[in-house]
């Protein structure tokens, strides 16, 4: 494949592939500074198909989620671009200001995954819905203040870009209703779907004030035992 290509992309080919190598081994020279190296063996790189089928369950919709935005962005810009080249110009530099806004909505998303998931290792499940709240709270009243500056600022910010008076009025036009619709950007991000196989249920066993937590399994209907990594509180009073 390098050599069907031209010297600048050769350059660039293997300048990328030498980035990478250095990357490897120095993730290599860490690991083996640390105490993970006495869990390494050659059993830890064979593909394990159970957690594999986990993430493609998981993984699958979020990733059609982002091909259908994809797809929506070339049929907005199809529809556009029969109003002319500047209505064209005018939604390609709203749509930058609309993204230098979803930037720390999509950091977010990041944090809650990866908060989420060192929680839920922890089996502490109720901190992974204080999360999910905390989350779509701030992330939901970040984007009302931004859509607030976006309503009344289009103009502005899209004329950082052009001084075409046709384009700015048609990206301006995107910016407003794209403000109206930005707080439902944090609950598409940060809610995905998963597979909703266990629940955590809250029980009083004969109506006493005292309540226990456990994990049932909703494919038998049965409660998952401690000894198998299930989740369950002892008894308190409530």
């Amino acid at each position: 494949f390098i050599i069907l290509v031209s010297n600048q992309e050769r350059n660039y080919i293997i300048l990328h592939l030498f980035s990478q190598l250095i990357g490897t081994v120095y993730l290599a020279y860490k690991v083996n500074l640390c105490e993970l190296r006495k869990y390494l063996n050659i059993k830890c790189f064979i593909p394990k198909l159970d957690l594999l089928e986990d993430l493609f369950s998981q993984a699958v919709p979020i990733m059609f989620s982002m091909l259908f935005i994809g797809v929506g962005i070339f049929n907005i810009l199809y529809f556009i671009g029969q109003f002319g080249e500047l209505a064209t110009a005018g939604y390609g530099a709203a749509l930058r200001v609309e993204q230098v806004f979803l930037l720390p909505v999509i950091g977010l998303n990041t944090a809650v995954l990866s908060i989420g998931g060192q929680n839920f290792g922890a089996k502490e499940f109720y901190r992974i819905k204080e999360l999910y709240l905390k989350a779509l709270l701030f992330g939901c009243s970040f984007m009302v203040a931004a859509g607030i500056i976006l309503f009344f600022g289009a103009e502005f910010f899209v004329s950082q870009f052009t001084n075409n008076s046709e384009a700015i009025y048609h990206g301006a036009i995107y910016l407003k209703i794209a403000a109206l619709i930005g707080p439902i950007y944090p609950v598409f991000f940060v809610t995905g779907r998963a597979k909703w196989d266990r629940a955590l249920i809250a029980l009083s066993p004969g109506g006493s004030d005292a309540d226990t937590t456990r994990e049932i399994d909703l494919t038998t209907s049965k409660f998952v035992e401690p000894a198998a990594g299930g989740f369950a509180l002892p008894k308190a009073a409530k």
